[in-house]
């Protein structure tokens, strides 16, 4: 959980990019209301940088089951203003609210 949170010698933030890109797999597959609560709340911080916030809104998506096709691409970063499907956040907000 540390490494989703981030660390301080990650400076450039590598490591927690690729955190969030496992938790995405790995709640695919698995309920973990701790690691989706950090997830989630890395997209929604407006604070961290936008290719922190896009990594962890393609995570959001892949734990919801959608496929890598049918995210924006993961070479830029994605508009969260316009490319955010609001279904998905929906239903990871309920599964926190009643987890």
């Amino acid at each position: 959980m540390a490494f989703l949170r981030g660390v301080d010698w990650d400076d450039w933030g590598y490591v927690r990019l690729q955190a969030l890109s496992l938790a995405g797999e790995h709640l695919r597959e698995h309920q973990d209301n701790e690691m989706l609560r950090i997830v989630y709340q890395t997209y929604a911080d407006r604070s961290h940088r936008p290719l922190l916030r896009s990594a962890a809104y393609s995570a959001l998506c892949r734990s919801e089951g959608l496929a890598w096709a049918d995210l924006p691409s993961a070479a830029q970063v994605i508009d969260l203003s316009k490319e955010v499907d609001p279904s998905v956040i929906s239903r990871i907000e309920e599964k926190l609210r009643s987890g």
